[in-house]
């Protein structure tokens, strides 16, 4: 009972490693069709994990453990190994689908520093995030406020 649960999570974390592949390319093509497809796909993958791992604990007590090391540390049965095989195979499969998903995530912090950047250069040099002192507070600063007091044409005059 318990194997066929792991066993059952195990090819949803296979199908939502593809789903993930599958997002990763619809977000280089910028095929939001695609796109949303996958995520949909994702998300009643993500229900489906869900209620396996809530049956997994229902199985869990009904044996008289409350989690699958324990169950791994302390039961006499003779699919231990199986559990604990299964049970790294879904660390390995979440590790997996971590990195596809960090993948994307980058993607999408590089596409918003690149248009950042894009937006910068039309607009011209934005003011520094630093903090500097009012003129007069300090006479070192004073060529660097120069810098951002003047318009970005007048600089190359």
């Amino acid at each position: 009972m318990l194997k066929d649960n792991f066993e059952r999570q195990i090819r949803i974390l296979d199908s939502m490693i593809q789903a993930f592949k599958g997002l990763e390319k619809a977000v280089v093509g910028r095929d939001i069709e695609l796109a949303s497809k996958y995520g949909l796909n994702i998300e009643e993958l993500s229900l489906e994990i869900s209620s396996v791992e809530n049956e997994r604990a229902q199985i869990l007590k009904s044996m008289g453990f409350d989690t699958v090391k324990e169950y791994i540390e302390k039961s006499n049965s003779l699919d231990v190994t199986e559990i604990a095989f299964f049970s790294a195979e879904v660390v390995e499969k979440l590790n997996e689908l971590t990195v596809i998903m960090n993948g994307i995530k980058q993607m999408f912090q590089f596409e918003n520093q690149y248009a950042e950047f894009l937006n910068c250069f039309v607009k011209g040099i934005h003011p520094s995030t630093y903090f500097f002192p009012q003129k007069g507070q300090n006479d070192n600063n004073r060529s660097v406020h120069s810098i951002y007091d003047r318009p970005l044409y007048d600089q190359f005059k």
